[in-house]
């Protein structure tokens, strides 16, 4: 005889993605813009996951000073990589935004591009396609390329904030990577300064799109 099947057999045993009334500002909604408009929903998510990536960074920085507690070492990781990431989506969103200003192959290879130089040579392409008559845009581009020239230099394609080791071809190999001291802090300052000119610089190229 077939034993009943409790419904409890299919409950998990821990229930990680759920909504609570208590303490709802720890609520989150994942694609909360669901809808016919996927071009307007992918539009603000793009810039939804880059800032949310940023804010992250923030505030595992904000947390370390808060408490004094001598972690850096081990959260450097996750924070050289959410402020890493921030910066592959805003200039994906900003490419994405002003694709029409470049005569690059953009459409067909954005999604599987996550090399920071690659990105920013595209996005400054864009850029300087719609450079002001007076040759004084509203954002210091030198600025921004210094930034992401400096993450260029320490993780080129998102793998060494991420992982110990890189694979060559389908083996492990051990990563041969330059030491870097990474002050949480100043990095923090750095990156606002960033994210400002960027947050400028993306502002500019969608009012420029928007008049063309």
């Amino acid at each position: 005889m077939r034993k009943k099947k409790n419904y409890r057999d299919n409950q998990p045993e821990v229930e990680l993605f759920t909504w609570c009334k208590d303490d709802h500002y720890l609520n989150g909604n994942v694609n909360f813009l669901p809808g016919k408009n996927r071009i307007a929903w992918e539009m603000v998510n793009w810039e939804l996951y880059a800032q949310g990536y940023k804010a992250a960074g923030d505030y595992v920085v904000e947390s370390i000073t808060e408490f004094s507690q001598p972690v850096a070492h081990s959260l450097v990781y996750p924070v050289l990589f959410l402020y890493r990431h921030y910066l592959e989506l805003e200039l994906k969103s900003m490419i994405e935004n002003g694709k029409q200003f470049s005569n690059s192959n953009i459409e067909r290879n954005l999604d599987k591009e996550h090399r920071l130089k690659k990105l920013w040579e595209w996005c400054r392409e864009i850029l300087e396609n719609i450079r002001p008559v007076d040759d004084k845009p509203p954002f210091n581009m030198k600025l921004i390329e210094d930034g992401i020239n400096q993450f260029v230099k320490l993780d080129p394609n998102s793998q060494n904030t991420r992982y110990p080791r890189k694979k060559k071809g389908k083996q492990d190999t051990q990563k041969e990577i330059e030491q870097h001291q990474v002050h949480l802090g100043n990095l923090k300052k750095g990156m606002s300064l960033i994210s400002t000119e960027l947050e400028n610089a993306h502002n500019w190229i969608c009012i420029t799109a928007q008049y063309s």
